[in-house]
């Protein structure tokens, strides 16, 4: 199983991108929210607007959906501080992992 490391960026405050995903592409959205300082996730056609928090698999209970990515997605802080990621480390010091099948 390779792990990917999804390119985020935190210079943009609202941003979609299509990546490759077991084989599959995908449109990936991204979002800050300044008022409650977390970034939000959307994977398009699936999910909206999921909040990202330091998880082992952020979409653990949802991965039965038909065509939905079956590897899982992880938010890592690689100084292991267990931070949520915040609009100056995402993408820095708090990377999105995807694992896959």
């Amino acid at each position: 199983m390779a792990i990917k490391e999804i390119p985020v960026r935190n210079d943009l405050y609202n941003y979609s991108f299509v990546i490759a995903l077991d084989g599959q592409d995908y449109t990936l959205k991204f979002y800050y929210n300044q008022r409650d300082g977390f970034w939000y996730f959307s994977i398009i056609g699936f999910v909206y607007g999921w909040k990202l928090v330091h998880v082992n698999d952020i979409f653990e209970n949802i991965k039965y959906k038909e065509g939905f990515p079956q590897g899982v997605f992880a938010v890592y802080d690689t100084k292991e501080l267990l931070r949520n990621p915040d609009k100056d480390t995402f993408g820095d010091t708090v990377k999105l992992l995807y694992e896959e099948v």
